[in-house]
């Protein structure tokens, strides 16, 4: 995979989040039911939102650093030993941030 494959991927997964980011903010800015019963449901699914949202943030600000790390030329080091991730690992994961061997 070439660096701009790269950069691409990254950048499409970055909107991707982003929509999914903004979509839940939209259905927060919404409101919620008058109905008691329907705001209990609604309680539950607010939980869910925001683990997604915190769970897409996470992801987000990963890709981020991934493509700054692309920008500055030090993609594809782990950031615990420095050494290169291995092409496999960043194939499956493109913002790896460690090897296999300082992840676990």
């Amino acid at each position: 995979m070439t660096t701009a494959d790269l950069q691409q991927q990254l950048q499409a997964q970055q909107t991707e989040l982003q929509a999914r980011i903004d979509g839940i903010d939209r259905d927060f800015a919404a409101g919620r039911s008058a109905d008691s019963e329907e705001q209990a449901t609604e309680l539950e699914n607010d939980e869910v939102l925001v683990q997604l949202k915190n769970d897409a943030l996470l992801e987000l600000a990963d890709i981020n650093r991934a493509l700054e790390k692309l920008d500055a030329g030090e993609y594809g080091l782990c950031e615990e030993c420095g050494k290169e991730i291995h092409p496999a690992r960043l194939e499956a994961l493109p913002y790896a941030r460690y090897c296999i061997d300082c992840a676990a």
